[in-house]
């Protein structure tokens, strides 16, 4: 009967695996974010190519990726943000000579804006293969230089 001496491991250890699995379940449903969720909106304009990346968190897996359109200025929402923010990085079109202009980022959900980023901050962020042409108090102007462009930061936002 090892069966019922070891039912989820719990009855053997009597009413302390009970509590522990009680403790987990408890911690577990705390960390969810039951169904809300936050997006990172660029305010952006690029001269030429037709997507841009988005990685959140983590390299584990590919950027998430939506289409942009050259030389208009729009906002490209990356929306499905479930957990804090502590890692960011933009990859805009991997074409050289492009320009780059972010106006600004901001970070909502469905309870309003958690943070906005201007262009002043968005400076002091690594850059590769990026050169800043311009920046002001409303934009940052950046030229692909190479093929692997990316902006990155961390510590970006806490969710609510």
């Amino acid at each position: 009967m090892v069966g019922s001496r070891t039912l989820l491991g719990m009855k053997a250890l009597g009413g302390l695996g009970i509590v522990a699995l009680s403790f987990f379940v408890t911690l577990k449903l705390l960390d969810y974010n039951w169904g809300h969720s936050a997006s990172i909106k660029f305010d952006i304009e690029v001269s030429t190519g037709n997507t841009a990346g988005l990685f959140v968190n983590t390299f584990t897996k590919a950027p998430t990726e939506l289409p942009i359109t050259p030389g208009v200025r729009q906002v490209v929402a990356f929306g499905g943000i479930t957990s804090d923010v502590h890692m960011l990085r933009l990859d805009p079109p991997k074409v050289i000579g492009a320009t780059v202009t972010i106006y600004d980022i901001v970070i909502d959900d469905d309870q309003g804006v958690l943070r906005r980023i201007g262009p002043r901050e968005i400076a002091a962020w690594g850059a590769n293969d990026l050169k800043v042409v311009d920046v002001t108090d409303q934009f940052i102007k950046y030229t692909v230089i190479s093929k692997d462009p990316y902006l990155m930061t961390g510590n970006v936002v806490q969710l609510r």
